[in-house]
């Protein structure tokens, strides 16, 4: 008799510990499903709970400090690369990202070590990065020409892609103490959409309390940068699918297309017209006007600068 429960509970014993590592393996294939949708913010919360559990699991340790990376948490992202690469002898790639994390900190020597670990599978690439280390520490030690100073309208939500309309200046921002009268919009990650805003400058304080560019009668979410054109009679506009918190790189999943739209003279446009070069399965955006009128740049996904 005693064999007979010996064996059943043996028995439940493998049942529950394939249920657990079943659930774990679910776990992580949720996670691993937000991180190729650009969701960062959720996909670490999903590698945080399996990390707790599985410290050892350098699959989420990796990915856990790459979504820190998109997030721009360089500090939680070097952590967690750390222990990834502690852990196991880890994949190249892991090394890479790594050093890139470091370089963003001003860590260039640690980062240098990290890039000559990547040159070992990856030479060619590893080695650019490795002189990118050594060309930053030259760089440390020469003095600036310019001091940057924050700007008082900044906010703790993302403030980017300044530009002038005559006197005023125009800049995309994701900022939630202002908020329409028809109420704010939400992108599916709880994070305000970016709008465009306008500020009057100030030769001595800088920019002034911005007010909303758009008017409320139309979609004014998900719009910018822009550019004027130098006479001030035309926009170019990047529609955007920026996060607010996640950083505006190509490998967080931006997708961008560009318009272009006649001005009005408070700077707000109507019927923007798609920009001929736009297309599926790439994008435009950052276009921007040179001082000559007829010449229009922009950045095109395969991160070449055109001239149009």
């Amino acid at each position: 008799m005693n064999k007979f429960f010996q064996s059943i509970l043996l028995n439940l014993l493998l049942l529950l510990t394939g249920l657990t590592g079943l659930n774990a393996q679910t776990t992580l294939s949720k996670a691993n499903k937000q991180y190729e949708l650009h969701a960062y913010n959720l996909a670490a919360k999903s590698y945080l709970g399996i990390v707790e559990k599985q410290p050892n699991n350098v699959e989420a340790l990796a990915k856990l400090a790459d979504c820190y990376w998109h997030l721009n948490k360089m500090d939680d992202a070097k952590a967690y690369f750390e222990r990834a690469i502690e852990t196991t002898k880890a994949d190249p790639k892991t090394y890479f990202q790594y050093g890139q994390t470091l370089k963003a900190i001003a860590q260039y020597d640690h980062a240098k070590r990290q890039f000559q670990e990547y040159a070992k599978t990856y030479p060619l690439e590893g080695n650019h990065f490795v002189e990118s280390c050594d060309f930053a520490m030259g760089g440390q030690q020469t003095q600036g020409d310019f001091e940057v100073q924050p700007e008082a309208v900044n906010t703790t939500s993302a403030d980017f892609g300044p530009a002038f309309f005559l006197n005023d200046a125009v800049f995309s921002s994701s900022r939630i103490d202002m908020k329409r009268s028809s109420g704010n919009q939400s992108d599916w990650t709880g994070s305000a959409n970016n709008q465009l805003f306008i500020s009057s400058r100030d030769q001595v304080r800088g920019l002034n309390q911005p007010s909303f560019l758009r008017s409320e009668l139309r979609n004014v979410f998900n719009e910018g940068p822009v550019s004027y054109s130098p006479d001030g009679r035309w926009v170019v506009i990047t529609k955007n699918n920026f996060v607010d918190g996640t950083r505006q790189i190509p490998s967080s999943g931006l997708e961008l297309s560009l318009y272009i739209a006649e001005v009005s003279d408070k700077g707000d446009w109507q019927n923007p017209l798609p920009f001929p070069h736009n297309g599926p399965g790439y994008s435009n955006g950052f276009g921007t006007f040179a001082r000559r009128q007829c010449d229009l740049f922009r950045i095109q996904q395969a991160r070449r600068l055109r001239r149009l």
